[in-house]
C-alpha cells in the first residue's frame, strides 16, 4: 500500500508517497518513493484529507474546504489545484486498487483473475476518461470494435421540463387513439414512430426534382409520382460474410419499406431541421421541432466520436494476441506419469472408481465434478497480462465541437419518441430482444437515446453485445485436445456456444443520454414497478443517425402521407373551405392517397413482421457456433 510522510524543508512542506506491498494480496507496486513539494496552505488541506481514514472526501468537498480555509476558490490557483488533485488521486487509487484486487472476480467471470497490472491499466483508463469527462461531459465505455458514450450532463433540468411538456402534448389524446406498439400488451406507447407512414415502394409518392422544405411540406400533401418497386440488387458482402448464401444476405435489404429520416442542415453552426419529422406535425408541434434540434446538437460530438472510434487509429489493444492456450501445472509428478495434463489425472480416493458407472450415472457425474475441482486447484491458466505500452487512445482533443463527420453540411436523422407504462395490473416489462436498428435501407450508423422522465420503476439497463470472432480463432488458435475451458477462460466465450460476446450494460436512469454504434446489438433489460400499488413509466427520445456519406430518400423528397394532415390543410384552402364539412368529408373519403390510420397500421404490422424475420435471420447468421475442432 502507500503511506505518506510529511517533512518541513525551509518554507515548504514535502509529502513523500512511500511505495509498499499490499498486505494479503499479490499486488506489488514496484515504484520508487515519490515526493510532492507543497506550500503551507496545501499542507493544511492535505492534513484535513488525511483525517479521512476509512473514506475519501469528494473533490467538491475538498474544494469547499479550501474555500473555507483560505477564503478563495481553488480554481484561482492552478498550481494549488494540480497539487491537491494529484494527492487526492493518489489517496483515492490507493484504497480503490486494494478493494478491486480483493473482489471475488471468479464469481463474476470464471477464471476472472484481476492482477495488479490489470488494475494499473484500468486506473490509467479511468484517469484518461476523467479528463475527457471534465472537458466534454462525455464518458466512453464498452470499447470493442467501437465504443458507447454516456453522459448525465446533457439533459439539464430546464430542457427536461420542456421535453416533459412536449410529451404531454403528444399524450393528450383520447384513450382510443393512443398508439400502443404492436405486441407490447399495451405497455409501450408510441408518440412518434417511423414505422407509421414509412416509404412504401409502389405506393408512396416522391418529388425528385426539388426539396420539400419544412414550411411548405403540407402544401405538397398527396403530390408527386409513385416510387416504383426496386429490383433485387446485387450485394457485395464483406469477406467475413461471403460464406452465406446470397439470398440470405439480400434479405437485410427491404424491397418494400424504408423509414423516412428528416434532413438536418449543419452549415449554419447549429442544427436546423429542413424537412418534416415523419409523424410529427410541423405546425401543431412546432415547438417540439426546436427541442429535437437541441437534442441533435447535443448528440453531434458523441455521434462523431462513435462513428470515428471504429477507425484503426482509435483502436487499442490492452493485451497481446493469444496464439496458444497454456496452463501451468502444479503437480508435474502426477501428470508426467501419463505424459500430459488431463482432468482425468486426478488421484482417486480409496474405494473410488467412477469409471465403472455409465456416463449418465450420478457416480460418473460426481467423478467429473471432482476432476474439475482438482484441475482448477492444480492447473492455473496462463492468462495474458496487459501490454506494457497499453494506453487509452482517446483524449478530449478528439471530441469535436464543429465540423462533424468530415465537415458534412447535412445529415439525416430518424426520430422516435416512446413511453413504457406499467400498472399494478401489468407491473413488469419483460425486456426487449437483441437487435440493431433498421435494415440496410436506412443505413443507420449510430443511435442517441435521451432518458428524460421516469417514475416508480426499478433499475433499468441497456445491454450490448457484438460478434467476437474478428481474429478467426477457430483456425488461428492453438489449444490442447478438448481444452474448451482454457478457451472460455481467456476469451469469455462459450466454446460450444455462439460467437456473440456480451460487452456489459449501462444503467438507463432519468437524465442520462446514451450514444452507440449500430454495429453493436443492444437489448432493453427487464424492469418493473418499484411500488406495485401505483403506476410507473419511463420516457425516451431516440434519434437514429443515417450514415452521413450515404444519404437516403427522406421527407425532403416524400410529401406527408398522413391523410388527416391533408384534410386539415384542405379546410384552409379555397374553394373547399367554403363547403359544408359533410361534403368535404365525402370528397376526402374517396381519395386513396394520402391514406388514413387504418391502412397505416396495416402497413406497420407488415413492416414489423418483415423486420422481425430479418432480424431473427441476421442474429442467427451473426451468432453462428464456434465449432472448435476436436484434434
Amino acid at each position: 500500500m502507500h503511506r505518506y510522510s510529511l517533512q518541513k524543508v525551509g518554507d515548504q512542506y514535502v509529502y513523500t508517497r512511500i511505495f509498499e506491498e499490499w498486505e494479503d494480496s499479490d499486488y506489488q507496486d514496484g515504484g520508487d518513493d515519490e515526493e510532492l513539494v507543497i506550500n503551507q496552505e496545501i499542507a493544511q488541506l492535505i492534513a484535513w484529507i488525511d483525517e479521512f481514514e476509512d473514506s475519501m472526501p469528494t473533490m467538491e468537498e475538498v474544494q469547499a474546504r479550501y474555500h473555507e480555509l483560505f477564503g478563495k476558490h481553488i480554481a484561482d490557483n492552478s498550481s494549488h489545484r494540480k497539487d491537491i488533485e494529484r494527492f487526492w488521486l493518489h489517496r483515492l487509487l490507493n484504497g480503490t486498487a486494494q478493494e478491486a484486487l480483493q473482489m471475488p472476480w471468479a464469481s463474476y467471470q470464471h477464471n476472472g483473475d484481476f492482477t495488479s497490472k490489470m488494475a494499473d491499466v484500468c486506473f490509467k483508463d479511468l484517469a484518461a476518461k476523467a479528463k475527457i469527462y471534465e472537458q466534454t461531459k462525455l464518458i466512453p465505455v464498452m470499447e470493442s470494435s467501437s465504443c458507447v458514450i454516456k453522459s448525465d450532463a446533457l439533459l439539464p433540468n430546464e430542457l427536461t421540463q420542456r421535453l416533459r411538456a412536449a410529451a404531454a402534448l403528444l399524450e393528450d389524446v383520447p384513450g382510443s387513439q393512443r398508439d400502443w406498439h404492436p405486441g407490447s400488451d399495451e405497455k409501450v406507447l408510441d408518440l412518434v414512430h417511423p414505422s407509421l407512414w414509412p416509404l412504401v415502394f409502389g405506393r408512396s409518392r416522391i418529388i425528385s426534382d426539388k426539396h420539400i422544405t419544412l414550411d411548405k411540406c403540407l402544401d405538397h400533401c398527396g403530390s408527386g409520382k409513385v416510387i416504383p418497386e426496386p429490383k433485387r440488387p446485387h450485394l457485395r458482402m464483406p469477406d467475413g460474410l461471403r460464406s452465406f448464401t446470397e439470398d440470405n444476405d439480400k434479405r437485410a435489404l427491404s424491397l418494400r419499406y424504408q423509414w423516412l429520416p428528416c434532413d438536418v442542415d449543419l452549415a449554419g453552426g447549429r442544427p436546423r431541421i429542413k424537412s418534416y419529422i415523419n409523424n410529427l406535425h410541423p405546425v401543431r408541434y412546432k415547438a417540439i421541432y426546436s427541442l429535437i434540434e437541441e437534442l441533435i446538437a447535443r448528440s453531434l460530438p458523441a455521434w462523431d466520436i462513435v462513428c470515428r472510434s471504429a477507425r484503426k487509429e482509435f483502436r487499442f489493444k490492452r493485451f497481446g494476441t493469444v496464439h496458444e492456450i497454456k496452463w501451468t501445472c502444479n503437480v508435474p509428478e502426477i501428470c508426467a506419469k501419463v505424459h500430459g495434463c488431463y482432468q482425468s489425472n486426478r488421484p482417486l480416493a480409496d474405494g473410488e472408481d467412477y469409471d465403472s458407472g455409465s456416463e449418465t450415472s450420478s457416480v460418473f457425474e460426481e467423478g467429473e465434478r471432482l476432476n474439475w475441482e482438482w484441475w482448477s486447484e492444480t492447473h492455473k491458466i496462463n492468462c495474458p497480462e496487459p501490454l506494457e505500452d497499453a494506453r487509452y487512445p482517446l483524449d478530449a482533443s478528439h471530441f469535436q465541437s464543429e465540423e462533424f463527420f468530415n465537415k458534412v453540411s447535412q445529415i439525416q436523422v430518424i426520430v422516435k419518441m416512446a413511453n413504457i407504462h406499467l400498472t399494478p395490473e401489468k407491473p413488469k416489462y419483460d425486456g426487449g430482444s437483441w437487435h440493431v436498428e433498421g435494415q440496410l435501407n436506412e443505413h443507420i450508423c449510430a443511435t442517441a437515446l435521451f432518458y428524460y422522465d421516469s417514475d416508480n420503476i426499478t433499475e433499468s439497463r441497456l445491454s450490448f453485445r457484438t460478434q467476437a470472432d474478428r481474429d478467426n480463432l477457430r483456425d488461428r488458435l492453438s489449444y490442447s485436445q478438448g481444452d474448451h475451458d482454457g478457451i472460455e477462460a481467456i476469451f469469455a466465450i462459450k466454446a460450444k456456444g455462439d460467437k456473440m460476446q456480451n460487452l456489459g450494460s449501462v444503467v438507463t436512469r432519468e437524465g442520462r443520454a446514451l450514444f452507440f454504434p449500430n454495429i453493436y446489438q443492444h437489448r432493453v433489460e427487464p424492469f418493473e414497478l418499484a411500488d406495485q400499488t401505483r403506476p410507473g413509466y419511463r420516457k425516451i427520445v431516440a434519434l437514429f443517425l443515417v450514415d452521413p456519406v450515404v444519404p437516403i430518400i427522406s421527407t425532403g423528397n416524400v410529401p406527408p402521407q398522413q391523410k388527416h394532415w391533408w384534410k386539415d390543410k384542405l379546410r384552409e384552402a379555397e374553394p373547399l373551405n367554403s363547403l359544408p364539412s359533410e361534403i368535404r368529408d365525402a370528397i376526402t373519403q374517396k381519395v386513396d392517397y394520402p391514406y388514413g390510420i387504418d391502412e397505416a397500421r396495416r402497413i406497420r404490422e407488415d413492416l414489423v413482421s418483415e423486420r422481425k424475420a430479418v432480424n431473427s435471420d441476421s442474429l442467427r447468421r451473426q451468432a453462428q457456433s464456434w465449432n472448435f475442432c476436436e484434434h
